[in-house]
């Protein structure tokens, strides 16, 4: 979506213009003066003959062509028409400021779905309804129906908001304390152009450094999360504010305001983390990132440390960085001595860092209390205390410390912050004095320990990303075991599945008497827990179900007989009894959901009998398992809140990372490829997006270099084509290697795995290059490409990827399309052309690759897509050159010399070769095998093309016609 002719207009139409006080027409007019607009600006109103001393047209119709930018400021029931009109005319975009559409109710809904319609038929971005406009501080234009920043300052901060009095705000305080903007834009009702647009405009827009976003109401989840990863990949900050809405109030406000509902806030916020937003608490703390964010981006460790002028301010502090769940650490011997003789006796050495109010007045002993912080390797941003100045005639006391401060952050290069206790109103001096302090000035504790932690945050922002993870090896045999279980599972089967992902449990036995379970105790060890066993419980605590700590046989046998008659009494058909080994350690539940519109996430919150005591739980974005699922235990603690049981110790975060991911891969992977009671294979249809684009650019790769191998091999040979092109292809990837720096993480089995792969690969290649040589090349091509149907096949089995009808009615076609393609009916018994020709090395040479695609599929989601190819292409090229030695022919093809035109052209061909396989296997690793090899497959269509017209082969119409039902088929392929 081009959003250029609406945020950046050279022309603009205003339907509705009039200079009526009651209208948002007259705002607008003079909002574009103010900012000082030099496009042409047309006022459109039946009731005028002129607006704002310019001629008035009666209707958009009578417009000039190629106006960018319609404001509507019409009522609703008119603005639709509005914008069809507009749309009929040529205005290229369109912003409707009206109310009364989803806001409104019901009837309102529908006149916004008119609304959307209509703009997507003409391929028109609309900005609204139910909008107050933007101000666009670089291209200084603002079609903004409220008045504008006194002071607009064109910076690199764009702020996009569902609220356009937010947006307003953070425009009000960024002219009050000097801070440019590159815009302020508040989105309204979304009903076209929405946050994950304007998310996407921002990542690509050169201006724009830092987002700042507050979020109502998640409307478009996929297109946010998709704009959200591209300002990550820009390395571009998001600032996000989203209130909770769990009051009735709070709920009502967010329906009235935006015609949406509030969601889920906790996996909501887990989402957003995981996709690469910073959250911000409100307005105020996400305005006091703006300003600290525009100073720093970097720190070299997570510590802060404060050294303020009073106790009191310290406390505040200390309390204000607690709840922001900052990090104070304790400061080192070194520093601490350096403390003491910098500062007076009575002075402590304790973080925050009571410096005194003489460090006003003898400033050198606060510049080496600062030198001694940024000595502290464990400090990352240092917050201190410099007032800017109220009158311009008001000596400035701290000018040597800033100066001191702005040095050592060239040397040593930690941050320095001046942290005042409350807002400061802000004079031409004091703007003045920040200016050119080089230091950001911060107000309120609060507010800036909540914009320090935001800074904090940004440092992993990175590993916060969902990846998507590959199939885990077990899955499929999770997958039998769930179809052998109907209805709730109780905890020993579910056991069983989590232990298939790698979740341990405690040495245990299922029994059905108490006699069985005093038996079963003394094989597990004593003391043991004794649980009711039936899915009809999976409360058991609160029902009597469950006993702790028995450390002889007559309590167990006792314990049995109670938790039996519990389940019996809440309803189980047959209970069991499960005797476990008592573990000592702390408590915490990790539990796991698919949510509906958030996908996977995982759950933590205190476990054992706190686990039904109403605390929250922190949820975190499924697919982040491979990353950091423990966030949510940072700012809370495991501890009971009463005498009952409760978690042995603080907690260790890094023990409960591992069972949070496997949990999360147990959950997200049945509910990825199907439910526990209806099979389990994965759907490889739609939304698989990017695995086409993948497999089509794979296509092109493979398209290009077979063509160009046809022409090489009849030049040079065979053998001198692959090795050339093998070698080639491999250095290419060993480049790739050098500038990416994948991680590497391959065991054994991987290895091994990728040598066959590797292996089979080559004698893959070795039979395509010759069956190029010998041709012909439109009819070798097509018949290669059927490898994909093996790779489907091999897809569906081993990663229970199951497909559409029209994908195995392409798999069909394309069988009986190789069957015609190599088969000239014209000569039907009488010798076979296949023996003459290159088809029966293709067809050899289409079973290998159907097994080689596969694993390297297979092995790229488990290793990532360049360890697996590259490893891949390693044992490929040190096959083929061994071949080549063994045979000592690569230098006698056709009884020529090497060409070295023709060996250039190998070189070529290997390396646009391995991007296709790059593409392929990068495709892989984020999608369904199946779906990318189905895309990749349609590469003959350039060989086909390429040999009759370049080298002039002449097939005969039926292998034509086979030709056509294999390329026919692979569409359909990739189509399903």
């Amino acid at each position: 979506m081009n959003l250029r002719p609406l945020l950046a207009p050279r022309s603009i139409a205003v339907v509705g213009a009039s200079e009526s006080p009651d209208s948002w027409a007259p705002e607008i007019f003079r909002s574009l003066q103010h900012l000082g607009y030099r496009g042409e600006l047309y006022p459109v109103n039946p009731k005028y003959d002129e607006v704002w001393g310019r001629p008035c047209r009666s209707s958009v119709l009578e417009l000039p062509k190629g106006v960018d930018l319609a404001v509507i400021v019409v009522p609703a029931s008119v603005a639709v028409r509005a914008v069809e009109e507009s749309g009929r005319a040529g205005v290229r975009s369109a912003m409707v400021v009206s109310s009364g559409f989803a806001e409104a109710g019901p009837q309102g809904m529908k006149l916004q779905e008119e609304l959307r319609a209509i703009a997507r038929r003409g391929r028109m971005p609309v900005l609204g309804p139910n909008v107050e406009g933007f101000v666009n501080y670089v291209e200084r234009v603002a079609p903004y129906g409220t008045t504008p920043p006194p002071e607009p300052i064109a910076g690199t901060v764009s702020v996009i908001s569902q609220s356009g009095t937010v947006a307003w705000t953070m425009g009000q305080m960024a002219s009050d304390r000097g801070l440019g903007l590159r815009i302020i834009l508040g989105v309204g009702n979304e009903a076209v152009v929405g946050l994950g647009d304007m998310f996407g405009w921002a990542a690509a827009d050169q201006h724009t450094e830092l987002v700042v976003t507050y979020v109502e109401t998640m409307r478009d989840i996929e297109g946010i999360g998709r704009g959200l990863d591209a300002l990550r990949v820009a390395g571009k900050p998001v600032l996000l504010c989203a209130p909770a809405g769990t009051s009735e109030a709070a709920q009502r406000s967010i329906v009235a305001h935006t015609g949406a509902l509030a969601g889920d806030a906790a996996l909501r916020d887990a989402w957003l983390r995981a996709h690469g937003a910073t959250l911000m608490a409100d307005p105020v703390e996400m305005f006091e990132a703006i300003v600290l964010l525009s100073s720093h981006r970097a720190l070299r460790a997570p510590g802060v440390a404060a050294a303020l002028q009073s106790g009191g301010a310290c406390t505040l502090f200390a309390e204000a960085a607690a709840e922001a769940g900052l990090e104070l650490p304790e400061f080192t011997g070194a520093t601490r001595r350096r403390l003491r003789a910098a500062l007076p006796a009575f002075a402590g050495q304790n973080n925050p860092l009571d410096v005194t109010g003489q460090a006003a007045v003898e400033t050198e002993m606060y510049v080496a209390a600062l030198e001694a912080l940024a000595g502290d390797p464990r400090i990352g941003l240092v917050a201190f205390d410099a007032f800017p100045p109220r009158l311009e005639s008001e000596g400035v006391w701290a000018e040597p410390v800033l100066a001191r401060a702005r040095e050592l952050q060239e040397e040593t290069g930690v941050a320095f912050a001046s942290v005042a206790m409350s807002p400061l109103s802000y004079g031409k001096a004091a703007r003045a004095f920040v200016d050119r302090a080089g230091i950001p000035f911060l107000q309120g504790h609060r507010a800036a320990a909540g914009a320090v932690r935001a800074l904090v945050d940004l440092q992993d922002v990175k590993e916060r990303a969902l990846p998507v993870l590959p199939p885990h090896a077990n899955r499929g045999r999770a997958l039998r075991a769930l179809r052998g279980m109907a209805g709730p599972l109780d905890e020993a089967r579910a056991a069983t599945l989590l232990e298939l992902y790698g979740v341990r449990r405690p040495v245990e036995r299922v029994v059905d008497t108490p006699e069985q379970a005093t038996r079963a105790a003394r094989v597990v060890g004593f003391p043991v827990a004794v649980k009711a066993l039936a899915p009809e419980m999976p409360h058991k605590e609160r029902l009597g179900g469950i006993r702790l700590g028995l450390a002889d046989a007559t309590a167990v046998a006792a314990a049995a007989s109670q938790v039996l008659t519990a389940a019996r009494r809440a309803g189980a058909r047959r209970p069991q009894v499960l005797v476990q080994r008592m573990v000592q350690g702390a408590e915490v539940l990790v539990g796991a959901v698919v949510d509906e519109r958030f996908g996977p996430a995982v759950t933590i919150r205190p476990g054992g009998a706190l686990a039904e005591s109403g605390d929250a739980a922190h949820p975190n974005a499924g697919r982040a398992v491979r990353g950091a699922p423990c966030d949510g235990l940072r700012a809370r603690s495991t501890r009971p809140r009463s005498g009952r049981r409760g978690p042995g110790g603080g907690g260790d975060r890094s023990r409960v990372r591992r069972p949070a991911r496997e949990v999360g891969l147990a959950r997200g992977e049945p509910a990825d490829r199907g439910s526990p009671g209806g099979g389990g294979r994965r759907r490889a249809g739609g939304g698989s997006a990017s695995g086409v684009i993948f497999g089509l650019a794979a296509a092109l790769g493979w398209g290009v270099a077979d063509f160009g191998a046809a022409v090489v091999a009849r030049r040079v040979g065979t053998m001198v084509t692959v090795v050339a092109s093998q070698v080639a292809g491999l250095l290419t990837l060993l480049v790739f290697v050098a500038v990416l720096r994948p991680v590497w993480s391959t065991p054994p089995g991987v290895i091994a795995g990728m040598a066959a792969n590797g292996i089979i690969a080559a004698a893959a290649y070795l039979l395509l290059y010759r069956a190029l040589e010998l041709g012909p090349v439109a009819l070798v091509s097509p018949v290669v490409a059927a490898f994909s149907v093996i790779t489907i096949a091999l897809a569906v089995v081993f990663l229970e990827e199951s497909l559409p009808g029209i994908v195995a009615f392409g798999a069909f076609t394309t069988v009986l399309g190789v069957v015609l393609t190599s088969t000239d009916l014209r000569k039907l018994g009488r010798p076979s052309p296949i023996g003459r020709s290159g088809l029966r090395y293709a067809i050899a040479s289409m079973a290998l690759f159907g097994v080689a695609t596969f694993l390297l599929g297979r092995y790229a989601k488990e290793v990532g897509w360049l360890p697996a190819l590259t490893l891949s292409r390693t044992f490929s090229a040190a096959s083929l050159i061994g071949v080549a030695m063994f045979l000592r022919r690569a230098r006698l093809a056709h009884g020529e010399g090497l060409a070295l035109p023709a060996v250039a052209g190998a070189v070529l061909v290997g390396v646009v070769d391995v991007l296709g396989g790059a593409a392929y296997a990068r495709g892989t690793e984020l999608g369904y095998v199946s779906i990318v090899s189905a895309a990749s497959a349609t590469f003959p269509l350039i060989p086909v093309v390429g040999g009759i017209l370049l080298l002039r082969e002449r097939p005969a119409a039926s292998q034509l016609a086979g030709v056509v039902l294999v390329v026919g088929g692979l569409l359909l392929l990739g189509g399903g």
